[in-house]
């Protein structure tokens, strides 16, 4: 999938969201998005775009399911922002785009391995509260800094519960040694 395609829609869409400048969002090195609202870093947002394609010619094979995988360092990232870290599932399908919102450890509860960054594979009958629509996008946004935000995922009980677990520990232990 063209993922810059998304990412160019997703720009003005956060900045009309949060009331900022489009270039008050922007990226680095480990995230995606970053909305600066304010000077002070702990009213910030971070988004990480994940995103797939249905209609891609020799891409996803299994239509039926969301996979991708995140990088340590963006875990990483997300432990030290709590609050106000949050994943962008979006499936393109053609021209329609489907919009989700998932907390990391909603994302690590689909995880089906990791090495140097964490795989999950989301069977798309678990992906609730999208939205294609923008209007409903801005209003994710809105419920998202108010605390409120109706969850894509529902955090799942997966076998691989122990590497969860110790990928948990790993990414707290490098959380606390990158600051």
């Amino acid at each position: 999938m063209k993922e810059t395609k998304i990412k160019e829609k997703l720009t003005p869409l956060l900045a009309k969201a949060f009331n900022v400048k489009q270039e008050d969002v922007k990226g680095d090195r480990t995230t995606d998005f970053i909305v600066r609202i304010g000077e002070n870093e702990s009213e910030w947002y971070y988004f990480e775009l994940k995103s797939t394609d249905k209609s891609e010619p020799g891409g996803r094979k299994d239509k039926e399911k969301y996979f991708g995988a995140a990088s340590l360092s963006q875990l990483i990232e997300a432990e030290k922002h709590p609050n106000h870290y949050y994943f962008i599932l979006a499936s393109q399908d053609n021209d329609n785009i489907t919009y989700g919102f998932a907390t990391p450890d909603e994302l690590l509860s689909y995880l089906t391995g990791y090495y140097m960054h964490a795989d999950f594979n989301i069977p798309e009958t678990e992906l609730q509260n999208t939205c294609t629509k923008e209007e409903t996008f801005l209003d994710r946004c809105h419920m998202l800094q108010k605390g409120e935000l109706p969850h894509t995922l529902s955090p799942k009980d997966n076998q691989n519960n122990d590497k969860i677990n110790r990928l948990k520990e790993i990414i707290k232990t490098q959380s606390k040694t990158n600051t």
